[in-house]
C-alpha cells in the first residue's frame, strides 16, 4: 500500500492510518490514486460539512480528480502531508474559484 520513494518527517507523531495515506503511491498505482481521491472527498466533507453531491455539482467527478492530481503534483516536502495539502488547496482554491465562476455564469 505504501510508496517508498517518500519519508515522513519526524516532527510529527503519524498515526498508522495517516502514514498509511501519506506514503500511497498515488503516481503509479491508480487504486492508490483512488484512494488518495476518495480520502480528499471525506476530508471535505467532515471538515466542510457539505454532502458529496455538492462537491460533484460544483466540481465534476472527473474535473475533481484531475485537480487532485494536480495539487498532489505541486505537493513538496516542506508541505509535510500530502492529503492536507491536496485537501487544503480544493478547499481555499479550486472550489472557491469554481463557486465563483458558476456564480457569475448565472442570470
Amino acid at each position: 500500500m505504501m510508496s517508498s520513494r517518500r519519508t515522513l518527517s519526524t516532527r510529527f507523531a503519524w498515526t498508522d492510518e495517516s502514514q498509511a495515506f501519506e506514503l500511497l503511491d498515488w503516481e503509479t498505482r491508480p487504486d492508490h490514486f483512488d484512494q488518495l481521491c476518495e480520502h480528499t472527498l471525506q476530508l471535505l466533507l467532515l471538515r466542510c460539512r457539505i454532502t458529496r453531491e455538492r462537491v460533484f455539482e460544483t466540481l465534476p467527478e472527473a474535473q475533481f480528480r484531475q485537480e487532485v492530481r494536480a495539487a498532489a503534483e505541486m505537493f513538496e516536502e516542506r508541505f509535510f502531508s500530502l492529503p492536507m495539502f491536496v485537501y487544503m488547496r480544493l478547499k481555499f482554491v479550486v472550489l472557491p474559484e469554481r463557486e465563483r465562476l458558476i456564480r457569475q455564469s448565472q442570470p
